[in-house]
């Protein structure tokens, strides 16, 4: 009886939970479609969509992300001709250090204040290293979440042990 008094109050918290996401997380149900569709995508649509979807995130990083911008036009990268995802490695490596020197530089300057999360590494290697993420993020999670259970045959309302550390 206990137990199904709990499954009813996390299907129930759970069910608010997706309320909240679709209400503040638009486009939420498209990426999750996406999410569940693509996997059974074939390879070549697959890299034809990664690299649809590296280009436009190249493009909105110049424009946007002041960082990005200068380092696009330092090292003339030209996104209209990127053909193939290889061609990554023409785009310098970010590093750590790179991170804490420019962290202000790599901020979405189209995003409010008020949407960054502050995050940071665990500092395993000596030093923490501070970066921001963006709340909208978390529909992405969400989506990659489900598709993650469905994967393992795992009820969304399951409990879960996650390990990690140092």
């Amino acid at each position: 009886m206990g137990s199904s008094i709990r499954s009813k109050i996390t299907k129930n918290g759970i069910n608010s939970y997706y309320t909240i996401i679709n209400k503040y997380y638009r486009n939420y149900y498209q990426i999750r479609k996406l999410m569940m569709s693509s996997q059974y995508y074939s390879r070549e649509k697959i890299e034809n969509l990664q690299l649809s979807y590296l280009k436009e995130l190249l493009r909105y990083s110049y424009n946007y992300v002041p960082y990005y911008h200068y380092i696009f036009d330092k090292y003339n990268i030209d996104i209209d001709n990127i053909c193939h995802i290889e061609q990554l490695s023409d785009i310098p490596i970010l590093t750590k250090h790179i991170i804490r020197s420019y962290a202000d530089k790599l901020k979405n300057i189209q995003i409010p204040e008020d949407r960054f999360i502050f995050n940071s590494t665990s500092g395993s290697t000596g030093i923490s290293t501070c970066f921001f993420s963006d709340k909208d993020n978390l529909k992405w999670n969400i989506a990659l979440d489900e598709r993650r259970y469905n994967w393992m045959d795992v009820d969304t309302y399951e409990r879960e042990l996650w390990i990690w550390g140092r």
